[in-house]
């Protein structure tokens, strides 16, 4: 294995994540869901009828960076157990390629999903 950035290599790292964590990925999308149609319920409980975009536009926001902050906790919590942190610094990838994967579950996927999610 060589230190040098593959972009094959991250495209089969990013595969294996995902078939590893998938179970993960979608409790997390279930339980963002959830929670979305608790705070919309409450929303509309509070609000009734009326809609303001502003305040959708603040609660999605919000939402967004609060919920982000928990699944990336929870994603990057594998480096703080022993076997699961060596197992993973251990991988024959480079760090940047490790680091994007990571970035690539925790900032594209899911903003995508979270926005699906909000506008479902």
């Amino acid at each position: 294995m060589t230190a040098n950035f593959s972009f094959s290599r991250l495209g089969k790292l990013i595969v294996k994540q995902w078939v590893e964590n998938r179970r993960l990925y979608l409790m997390s999308t279930l339980a963002l869901l959830g929670l979305l149609g608790i705070v919309f319920l409450i929303w509309v409980a509070t609000n009734g009828r009326r809609y303001d975009e502003d305040s959708l536009l603040i609660t999605g926001m919000f939402g967004l960076f609060i919920t982000g902050a928990v699944f990336a906790s929870t994603t990057f919590s594998m480096l703080g157990s022993k076997d699961k942190g060596i197992y993973w610094i251990s991988f024959p990838a480079s760090h940047a390629e490790k680091l994007l994967a990571n970035l690539f579950f925790n900032v594209i996927v899911f903003t995508l999903v979270y926005v699906c999610c909000f506008f479902y």
